[in-house]
């Protein structure tokens, strides 16, 4: 991932003004963005879906509640010692509209000489051919074997209980091939059912 996290901090340095990120795993990314901006500090990661609107930003929380509209508004005017990233949830679902699809272009001129930039976050869209030369896309790759081993121990830590190391190795190559997502379901039906993770869970995984 270090490959992978350098790439996205090089897209956004260089004012990159829209980022598709190829994926379902909205928790992970948010994440990763947020990691993203500590490296840049002062950089904000403001987060939008159509329920909550914006969120992350003082005096600008529920910006743009149901309004997809207004949320690239609020991005168009922010001033630029502002320097902040937006993520849009769910937004592909509203590029279809014309005035949504205008002022993604208009953004993507306009923000190559403004710090901020717009990340949006699907595993299935066809964006209009109009964005085709804005739209850079960056595939969200699975967890490796050590984010894997991270994420199964941490869980373990949270639950009151340490792994044994041979049963860790064994879950977290068993784990191989599955999303954040997925493994941390699995681990919330061990935890619902025992209290805890161990070698039961091979079966299930």
């Amino acid at each position: 991932m270090n490959n992978w996290n350098e790439n996205l901090d090089l897209l956004i340095r260089a004012r990159t003004p829209l980022i598709w990120i190829r994926s379902n795993e909205e928790e992970r990314v948010q994440e990763l963005l947020e990691q993203s901006t500590k490296r840049m500090h002062p950089k904000t990661l403001a987060i939008w879906d159509y329920i909550n609107g914006i969120q992350g930003v003082v005096n600008s929380q529920g910006v743009g509640v149901r309004q997809p509209m207004a949320a690239l508004q609020w991005l168009q005017k922010l001033e630029p010692n502002n320097s902040t990233i937006l993520l849009l949830k769910d937004f592909h679902r509203f590029s279809d509209d014309p005035g949504i699809a205008r002022m993604l272009k208009n953004l993507a001129t306009e923000l190559r000489t403004k710090p901020h930039n717009i990340v949006l976050i699907s595993s299935c869209w066809e964006p209009s051919s109009d964005l085709d030369d804005s739209l850079t896309i960056l595939d969200l790759p699975l967890p490796n074997q050590k984010e894997l081993k991270t994420l199964l121990s941490n869980i373990a830590k949270i639950s009151g209980s340490i792994l044994d190391i041979e049963i860790l190795e064994e879950l977290t190559r068993a784990s191989s091939g599955l999303s954040e997502a997925r493994v941390r379901q699995v681990a919330a039906r061990a935890l619902a059912q025992r209290g805890r993770l161990g070698r039961e869970d091979l079966l299930e995984v």
